[in-house]
C-alpha cells in the first residue's frame, strides 16, 4: 500500500482520479477502528483526520482541473464571449482554492497566450461583484498567488511586446494594485517590454507608479536610468524621471538620480524635470521631489529653464503660491529679476496678481515678505520697479489687484509713486471678475474694503489721487453693485426698514466689529449715522472685519446678510465719495460757490449712490 501511494506521488501526471476510483481514500489511511481500543490517541486520529482531508482535497482539485482542461479544448480564445466562460469558471473556483495549502499549476491547463489573454480581459473589468469585490483584481491576484510566471520565448525575445502591464497602465483609471500584482507575473528584467502602440516600457510603467523595487531590479539588471523606447513610427514619451516627478513618486526620482538619471532631460513640451516638478500639485509633496532633484550631490540641474510660455521653476512656484519652494529655489541660484518671455512679468509681478492678498494673521508669513526675506539673506537685488511688457510695475499690478498689504510691503521697499500712473477700471475688472467667481459671502465688502485700504496705502505715503482715478472707483461700486439702493438712514418705507427686523438685531448685536472687549457691535454700527460711524471706526476696522467671514453664519439669512453688507460698503465708503462729490459739484458750478456751502448741499446725508452720480455728472459735462 505505502509503494503504491509513493508512485502516485512521485508522477502526478500519470495519476488520473475519476468517479470510479471508489477506494482511492483507503489507499492511503484505514480509518477502520477497534472500538474496544480504548488506548488509541486522540491526536493520532486527528492526524488521520487531517490526512483524510487532505486527499478529499486533492481529488477534488483534480476534479476541477480536468473540468477546465476539457472547457479549455472547447473554447475559441478568439472569442471575447467564450474566453468568458474560462475566466468565470476560474474566478468561482478560487475561493476554494485559495484555502488549500498548494495552488494549481495553470500551466497544467492552459497555454501561456491563453492566460496572458485571460489576463488582458480581467484588467479590462472593472464592474464588482455581489461581494462588493472586483472579479479582474481578484483573479489577477490569484494568477500572481499560484507562482505564474511568464516566460519570454527562448530564441533571442523582441522588447516589442504588449503586455497585460501595459493594458493597465494606459487604462483612464489604472488600479496601482493590478500593476504591481502583474509585475510578480512579468517579473523579467532583462527584456523591458515596450508596448507596440505607445512606446511605453514595463520600466516608464514601474516609475509611474512608484514601485520602487522593481525600478531597482531593472536598474541592476542594466537598464539605463534615461533608457527612453526605440519604437518604429512612435513618438517619444516623458523620460523615467519626469513620469516620476509628475506622480510625485520621490523615493523612485531618489532612486533615478542615483543611478545617473538626466536631471535636465526635457520632454516633448519642452519641459525639464524640474518645471514638471513645480506643477501645482500638494506643496508637501511637490518641495520634497524638487528638494530631491536640486540636491548638490547628482548633477547640476538647470534652475532658470524656461517652459512653453517663457516661465522659469521660481515663476510657476510663485504663480501656485508655494512660499517654501520659492525659497528653495532662490537658495539654489533662481533669477528673482528673470521676466517671463511671454508677457514680461518678473517674479514680483507675479506675486502681485495673485488673486488673494498676503492676509495671513502674520503678515511676515506672506508670500512677497519669505520672498523679499529669501532675496535680502542671500544679499540678492530685487528690481523693485521693473516694468512688464505693458509698462506696468509690481506696485501698479498690486493695486489693480487690491492687494493693500502687498502695496504697503512694495512702498516700504522704496517702489517709486513719483511715475504711479493709476489703473483704469478696466484693469481692475479682473480681481472683481475672480472675486465674484469665488462666491465668498462677503465679497461686496471685501472689495469695497480692498478698494478704500488699498487708495489709503497711497494717500499715506503721499501720493494724491486725480479725478481719473476716483471717477474710476465711482464706476466700479456703481457697476458691481458695492452701492445701496436707496438712503436707509431716513425712509419709513417697509423696504428701508431692515435694519429695524428685532430678530436682526438680536443677531447683530452678536457680532464684534473689533477684536477686543470694548468693541461696538455691527448693530451700534448700523444705527449710527455716517459722520459718526466715520469717527468710531477706520478703513482698517472695514477691512480686518471683512477678512473675518465668522459673523456671516450668525446673520444666517441671505437678505440680512445682504443688507449688512452693503450698509457695511456704504459707511466705509462715504468719506471717500463725499470728498469727490464736493470737488466734482465745485467743479459742475464753475467754482461759483464758496466750498462751505458746496459742502453744506453734499453733506453725509446723502447715499453714495447720490454721490458717485455727481462724480460721473462730470464725465457727461
Amino acid at each position: 500500500m505505502s509503494s503504491s501511494s509513493s508512485s502516485s506521488n512521485d508522477d502526478d501526471s500519470d495519476t488520473s482520479y475519476d468517479s470510479s476510483d471508489e477506494n482511492v481514500e483507503f489507499r492511503i489511511v484505514d480509518f477502520s477502528s477497534d472500538d474496544d481500543d480504548d488506548d488509541e490517541c486522540s491526536c493520532c486520529r486527528s492526524t488521520e483526520n487531517d490526512a483524510y482531508d487532505s486527499v478529499i482535497e486533492d481529488y477534488i482539485n483534480r476534479q476541477k482541473l480536468d473540468g477546465l482542461k476539457r472547457l479549455r479544448e472547447e473554447v475559441d480564445w478568439e472569442s471575447k464571449k467564450e474566453r468568458a466562460r474560462v475566466f468565470w469558471q476560474i474566478y468561482f473556483l478560487i475561493s476554494d482554492w485559495e484555502k488549500c495549502p498548494d495552488t494549481p499549476n495553470l500551466r497544467d491547463v492552459f497555454q501561456p497566450a491563453e492566460i496572458e489573454r485571460l489576463l488582458v480581459d480581467a484588467v479590462a473589468d472593472r464592474f464588482r461583484d455581489k461581494s462588493n469585490n472586483y472579479p479582474g483584481q481578484r483573479f489577477i491576484k490569484f494568477v500572481a498567488s499560484c507562482g505564474y510566471k511568464d516566460e519570454p520565448p527562448a530564441e533571442s525575445p523582441s522588447s516589442c511586446r504588449t503586455t497585460p502591464v501595459h493594458h493597465e497602465a494606459k487604462r483612464k483609471s489604472p488600479d496601482k494594485r493590478n500593476i504591481a500584482e502583474l509585475f510578480k507575473i512579468y517579473d523579467g528584467y532583462d527584456v523591458n517590454y515596450a508596448d507596440e502602440e505607445s512606446g511605453l516600457t514595463h520600466f516608464h510603467v514601474a516609475c509611474k507608479f512608484g514601485l520602487q523595487e522593481v525600478v531597482r531590479e531593472f536598474l541592476e539588471h542594466g537598464q539605463d536610468a534615461d533608457g527612453l523606447p526605440r519604437v518604429a513610427g512612435v513618438a517619444s514619451i516623458d523620460t523615467p524621471l519626469i513620469l516620476a516627478l509628475e506622480n510625485l513618486q520621490f523615493l523612485v526620482v531618489r532612486l533615478l538620480l542615483e543611478h545617473g538619471a538626466d536631471p535636465n532631460a526635457v520632454n516633448e513640451e519642452g519641459l525639464t524635470p524640474l518645471l514638471v516638478s513645480c506643477k501645482p500639485r500638494p506643496h508637501a509633496m511637490t518641495y520634497l521631489c524638487s528638494k530631491i532633484l536640486l540636491d548638490e550631490k547628482y548633477q547640476p540641474v538647470r534652475i532658470d529653464a524656461r517652459d512653453e510660455s517663457g516661465r522659469t521653476p521660481l515663476h510657476l512656484s510663485l504663480l501656485f503660491d508655494d512660499r517654501r519652494l520659492a525659497e528653495l529655489l532662490l537658495s539654489r541660484g533662481a533669477d528673482p529679476n528673470l521676466p517671463c518671455t511671454e508677457d514680461g512679468s518678473t517674479p514680483l509681478h507675479i506675486i502681485c496678481k495673485r488673486d488673494v492678498d498676503d492676509n495671513s494673521d502674520e503678515t511676515e508669513n506672506g508670500l512677497l515678505e519669505a520672498f523679499f526675506r529669501s532675496c535680502d539673506e542671500r544679499k540678492l537685488t530685487v528690481l523693485i520697479d521693473a516694468k512688464d511688457n505693458e509698462g506696468r510695475t509690481p506696485l501698479e499690478t498690486a493695486v489693480a489687484n487690491l492687494l493693500p498689504r502687498v502695496v504697503d510691503v512694495l512702498l516700504d521697499r522704496g517702489a517709486d509713486l513719483s511715475n504711479f500712473v493709476f489703473p483704469t477700471a478696466a484693469r481692475f475688472d479682473a480681481r472683481f471678475q475672480s472675486s465674484y467667481r469665488n462666491r465668498i459671502d462677503n465679497v461686496k465688502l471685501r472689495l469695497a474694503a480692498c478698494t478704500m485700504m488699498v487708495i489709503e496705502c497711497l494717500e499715506k505715503r503721499g501720493y494724491e489721487p486725480k479725478l481719473a482715478a476716483a471717477l474710476t472707483v465711482a464706476k466700479l461700486f456703481t457697476k458691481y453693485g458695492l452701492l445701496e439702493k436707496s438712503s436707509s438712514s431716513s425712509s419709513s418705507s417697509p423696504e428701508n426698514r431692515w435694519y429695524d427686523d428685532p430678530n436682526l438685531a438680536e443677531k447683530t448685536k452678536r457680532v464684534m466689529m473689533k477684536d477686543d472687549d470694548t468693541s461696538p457691535s455691527l448693530y451700534d454700527l448700523i444705527q449710527l449715522r455716517p459722520e459718526e460711524a466715520a469717527k468710531e471706526f477706520t478703513t482698517t476696522d472695514y477691512f480686518e472685519f471683512a477678512l473675518d467671514d465668522d459673523f456671516y453664519p450668525v446673520l444666517s439669512d441671505e437678505e440680512h446678510i445682504k443688507a449688512c453688507t452693503l450698509h457695511m460698503c456704504e459707511k466705509l465708503s462715504r468719506g471717500f465719495f463725499r470728498a469727490w462729490a464736493v470737488e466734482c459739484f465745485m467743479e459742475l458750478t464753475r467754482y461759483q460757490l464758496p466750498i462751505e456751502c458746496c459742502e453744506m448741499i453734499v453733506d453725509y446725508s446723502l447715499a453714495n449712490r447720490n454721490l458717485c452720480n455727481i462724480c460721473l455728472a462730470v464725465t457727461i459735462e
